[in-house]
């Protein structure tokens, strides 16, 4: 005759993916698991797609602070530890 089979384990929290597998590393991610839980992925509407589409960017999107294109603008990158600046372009003189 066999031994008896044992019972399962009786889970003191939920259970997790390294549920059986030996070794301190996994011991360490059980518990791990337990304390913090799944990673929070979202609502995972993938299949469907999403339910609200974003809106599509500006062709042509304007300053916030002259109103004219970005793309006239002047971008001055500052290096390490010097900030990132943009030059507005200066005002069209308007035909009289």
């Amino acid at each position: 005759m066999g031994k008896p089979k044992r019972e399962k384990k009786l889970h003191l929290w939920h259970p997790s993916p390294w549920d059986g597998v030996p070794g301190v590393r996994a011991s360490v991610l059980r518990l791990a698991f337990n304390l913090i839980g799944p990673a929070a992925l979202g609502a995972r509407h993938w299949e469907d797609g999403p339910e609200e589409q974003a809106p599509p960017a500006p062709e042509h999107p304007p300053c916030p602070a002259c109103g004219q294109p970005l793309d006239e603008h002047d971008i001055v990158r500052g290096g390490p530890g010097k900030s990132t600046h943009m030059i507005c372009p200066t005002p069209k003189a308007e035909a009289a």
